[in-house]
């Protein structure tokens, strides 16, 4: 039998590398024991009930800023040292400077990346953002879900994890995210949507007076993802088929509805037209071109007037109504070179440009404006991070990013009776205008960051009592369909938050 002093030593030695002292122990001894009762309550032997209840206080000193300073090797309290290399943080591997609260980005988010690991998580993130939308990821995605992995790995480390365990955890929860948001909603339901964005990368460094020189890439298909079947998509938008007079109209009942062709089990007659495949073209981003496979409708033969309405105004979102202004993310530009993630490591590696080190980005930060980054999320109550807003955004309803405005219906009609109806949104929270939506419920902030802008987490709860963090000593692990740990607050904010600055979209494709 285990006693709960041995039990809570053994626990702040592997997570904070050192005893601890009388409040700690009073603390989590006291936690320890009352989990340990209720396990046995329930029907847990004993040696069970110890189990859960070291891995219960485990996560909660294993949640606080001190656990992540000493992993990180930042510890003044420590008395022995984190074995990184037991637990296989590789070299390149670099803590960001802060551990914010679970669910929560920073203001200035964008200036706390670290080079090395956005360079080493390309690759990954270019395969996820093939399987999930069809397209290649690009500058703001690679720094978006770059910041998240390294908060999810970071924090994972901290609560005892090896760093594959971590880095598989956060790379969960980054498709998680993009799974989300509306690029891969979109691509379900279209089929495609589009071509990713560049990453821009630095070809001459502007050392000795010279200036930094850089150019434009894209990335390639990821070989993975094609090979799990994304070069033939059928998008799940339908088309109905109707009945036609001898003119070609659509026949009427008396309410003046179209009256659909049933099938054979009494409900009318759909397909799924939105077909595509992506055929090897080097001149276009990712290596692929974008074809439309037109869609047999009958005796007027094959279709693809559905297809080119999408590719005609399908766009990446740029404003908080994400009603459009942005690019065309089927036009292909000029001048195309596409390269593979794998070239980002390794002795000839490309080199990322970090937003932060571009011209734009310097001039922004100097200036205290973080718009770019923070794509229309702004800090509402002073606290340093960005607040969310829930979404009355109906994807099974209305139909986004096509140009079309709130409850505007275009009828595609693809000939010999078929036709499929887009009916425009945009986000309503955002203009006070309900059009007819339905709200999704308000719940957590960290639950639109996962939703609208790829945030991590479960929710914690600040019960810090030993460990004398400024945020939390222990975290509630609460085993949702999410369930990932997200970072614990280092030491609040030494550094003064700078003025203000959800991405619905989040380049997939506005963010890639």
């Amino acid at each position: 039998m285990t006693s709960s002093k041995d039990a809570v030593n053994k626990v702040f030695k592997d997570r904070l590398g050192r005893s601890a002292g009388n409040e700690g122990q009073d603390y989590w001894g006291k936690q320890w024991e009352s989990t340990k009762a209720s396990a046995i309550a329930s029907g847990k032997t004993v040696a069970q009930a110890e189990a859960a209840a070291t891995t219960s206080i485990s996560r909660g000193v294993g949640s606080s800023s001190e656990a992540f300073e000493y992993v990180s090797g930042t510890s003044d309290k420590a008395t022995t040292t984190y074995d990184s290399a037991a637990a296989g943080v590789p070299d390149w591997f670099k803590f960001q400077d802060e551990n914010v609260p679970v669910g929560k980005r920073a203001v200035d988010w964008a200036t706390d990346i670290k080079q090395s690991n956005l360079q080493n998580y390309v690759d990954n993130q270019n395969y996820q953002y093939g399987i999930y939308q069809g397209n290649t990821v690009g500058t703001e995605g690679n720094e978006w879900f770059g910041y998240q992995k390294t908060q999810d790995i970071q924090s994972h480390l901290a609560q005892g994890k090896t760093f594959a365990e971590a880095e598989k955890l956060a790379d969960d929860a980054i498709a998680r995210d993009i799974k989300q948001n509306v690029g891969h909603i979109n691509y379900e339901k279209y089929g495609s949507i589009g071509y990713g964005n560049p990453l821009e990368i630095v070809t001459q460094g502007g050392d000795r007076g010279n200036t930094q020189i850089t150019e434009q890439v894209y990335l390639n298909l990821h070989e993975d993802a094609i090979a799990q079947g994304i070069l033939d998509k059928t998008g799940t938008k339908i088309a109905t088929h109707y009945e036609l007079d001898d003119e070609g109209h659509y026949k009427e009942d008396a309410a003046g509805n179209p009256i659909p062709i049933l099938g054979g089990d009494g409900k009318a007659e759909t397909s799924t037209p939105f077909k595509w495949q992506m055929v090897p073209d080097d001149k276009v981003p990712g290596g692929y071109r974008i074809t439309a496979v037109p869609f047999i409708t009958g005796q007027h033969g094959p279709s693809t007037k559905g297809h080119q309405f999408v590719q005609d105004n399908y766009r990446r979102d740029t404003d908080v109504a994400g009603m459009g202004g942005g690019n065309k993310t089927f036009e292909i530009p000029g001048g195309v070179k596409n390269v593979d993630g794998s070239q980002f490591t390794g002795d000839d590696a490309l080199a990322i440009l970090q937003w932060q080190n571009s011209k734009e980005g310097q001039q922004a930060i100097a200036a205290g404006i973080w718009a770019t980054k923070n794509k229309g999320m702004i800090d509402h109550d002073g606290d340093g991070f960005l607040d969310y807003l829930p979404s009355n955004m109906n994807h099974a309803t209305h139909d986004s990013n096509l140009g079309l405005s709130l409850n505007e219906i275009k009828d595609i009609n693809w000939g010999d009776g078929w036709q499929t109806r887009f009916v425009g949104t945009y986000d309503t929270a955002r203009h006070g205008d309900t059009g007819g939506f339905t709200p999704i419920p308000k719940v957590k902030d960290d639950e639109y960051l996962r939703m609208y802008g790829g945030g991590s987490g479960n929710t914690n709860i600040n019960i810090e009592q030993a460990v004398k963090s400024k945020t939390a000593a222990d975290q509630k692990i609460k085993k949702d369909d999410r369930g990932q740990i997200a970072g614990q607050g280092k030491k609040g904010f030494q550094n003064k938050i700078k003025t203000t600055g959800q991405i619905r979209e989040l380049g997939i494709p506005a963010v890639s």
